[in-house]
């Protein structure tokens, strides 16, 4: 269930270094994959605190997914992120780029406060 043995395999690889097992954990955090697949690859990256730039689009459409069960582990990944400087920079420069509908920006507020231009 949720591509638990792929992504133990890409966690225990990328914590021996192999940077492209990050690269697979990002993309498990896709809409390409169902929910449960994308929670257990967002909770990996986060226990490797690897915030890059490929994986912030991802994190956002898991915040804004209409799935709570998605939604939630979301945002305790995204707030374990905002703790740190250059993952915070990185999410705020992207929430800050975007215009956000009223219903996105209802998942976002309380982690980003209002978007410039609400």
């Amino acid at each position: 269930i949720g591509n638990q043995v792929h992504i133990l395999w890409h966690e225990l690889n990328a914590r021996r270094g192999v940077a492209s097992s990050i690269d697979s954990l990002t993309a498990y955090c896709s809409v390409s994959y169902e929910f449960r697949t994308r929670i257990n690859a967002l909770e990996a990256l986060q226990r490797l605190n690897s915030c890059t730039d490929a994986l912030v689009p991802h994190l956002f459409s898991a915040l804004t997914h209409f799935n709570a069960r998605l939604r939630a582990p979301a945002g305790t990944v995204c707030a374990y992120f905002l703790q740190q400087t250059a993952p915070r920079e990185r999410l705020m420069r992207y929430y800050q780029a975007h215009a956000w509908p009223v219903a996105d920006a209802e998942f976002l507020e309380p982690l980003f406060g209002k978007a410039p231009g609400q």
